[in-house]
């Protein structure tokens, strides 16, 4: 019974006394894709300044609001990973892969997975800054 005690009291100590936080409901959600922002209204002109990154899907620009996507298929060498100010007008796009959630047994699919059950077609757009224009910032 003693060394019970011992033993309760060392893991006790060891995890500082405290259970492990239970995870937070939104956790879960982060995994599928995000819906377009509705703070993006299509046609409209917008400007945007942060940094010019490339991704698989083409260009990026970086900034403290989020990752935009650039209608390019990737930056030219002289603007990558610099500052620059981009202006052009938001279009959706239906272009991201998305799969439905991997079912054991099945063939693994390439793409975003979305739960089994969700709208592939909805979970598939993306919002895309077009007909840009852009300038370093110095």
């Amino acid at each position: 019974m003693t060394q019970h005690m011992v033993l309760l009291v060392a893991m006790s100590i060891a995890c500082g006394g405290k259970s492990p936080p239970a995870p937070e409901p939104e956790a879960a959600a982060a995994v599928a894709p995000a819906e377009p922002d509705a703070h993006k209204p299509e046609a409209e002109m917008t400007e945007l300044t942060g940094t010019a990154m490339n991704a698989k899907m083409g260009a990026v620009l970086v900034n403290k609001a989020g990752d935009h996507w650039i209608d390019l298929d990737a930056w030219p060498d002289e603007v990558l990973n610099k500052t620059v100010k981009v202006t052009g007008t938001w279009v959706t796009r239906g272009d991201v892969p998305v799969v439905a959630e991997y079912v054991p047994g099945q063939p693994v699919s390439a793409g975003v997975p979305v739960p089994a059950g969700a709208d592939i077609e909805a979970a598939s757009k993306r919002q895309v800054l077009a007909n840009v224009q852009w300038e370093l910032v110095p």
